[in-house]
């Protein structure tokens, strides 16, 4: 009879331990991971949307809610078009403009409420541009019609002391430094009138992520000539 008490006890504590609902979610397992989360760069005016992934992992299904923490004054999240719940797995996007940020280095938050599991953050930072900054480095790619069709390559390099401008060190193939001042506003490019090499270089052009055009005149012994060239990292 003891025997038979004995079992039918353990069969009751067993039931009841495998059905009782855990009410603390305090140490609940992680249910998804941001994957894909990268350091954005921001230029004047211009939108640039951060992505990342909310990928599911388990074993638990959660609501999670997305914010941005620590974003300096001037920086803006276009509402109407960034993706910032769902349920994982779901893909994220969150456009970001800057409206006059000095140009530097902003550390930031990506904040994950999950309905579950509560809150957890990721860490990225902002690089903020200036246009000079950004059309600076290595152009490998560039095509010079000026008389016959030349391929050059070409470092260009931001003015320490300016935000808007730029020096060519090859300018149109023609191996001579000529500066440009630059607009973020709309993506213009001026070329002032300058004298290199012994010419007179004056011109204008446009543009835009990693791509430039543009059309100049060189004017040499009373002799003008009409360019133009393009350029691509």
């Amino acid at each position: 009879m003891k025997k038979a008490y004995f079992l039918l006890t353990l069969i009751c504590v067993s039931f009841f331990s495998c059905t009782k609902k855990n009410t603390d979610t305090t140490n609940q397992p992680k249910t998804y991971i941001v994957e894909g989360l990268n350091d954005v760069t921001l230029l004047p005016n211009i939108s640039t949307a951060m992505s990342f992934n909310v990928q599911y992992v388990g074993p638990i299904q959660e609501h999670v809610a997305l914010s941005l923490q620590g974003l300096p004054n001037g920086i803006t999240i276009d509402t109407t078009q960034a993706i910032l719940s769902g349920i994982p797995t779901f893909y994220s996007q969150i456009p970001m403009i800057n409206t006059g940020v000095i140009p530097g280095i902003y550390h930031a938050k990506l904040i994950c409420n999950g309905s579950v599991t509560g809150q957890k953050s990721y860490d990225f930072d902002i690089h903020v541009l200036s246009c000079a900054e950004e059309l600076s480095g290595p152009y490998s790619r560039c095509g010079s019609v000026c008389g016959s069709v030349n391929s050059f390559a070409d470092n260009v390099k931001a003015d320490p002391s300016s935000t808007s401008r730029v020096y060519f060190s090859n300018f149109g193939g023609k191996r001579v430094s000529v500066y440009a001042d630059i607009s973020c506003d709309n993506g213009s490019i001026t070329i002032p009138s300058q004298s290199a090499g012994g010419e007179t270089y004056l011109g204008s052009g446009s543009f835009s992520s990693g791509y430039l055009m543009i059309s100049y005149q060189v004017d040499s012994a009373g002799y003008t000539n009409y360019c133009n060239f393009s350029m691509s990292r």
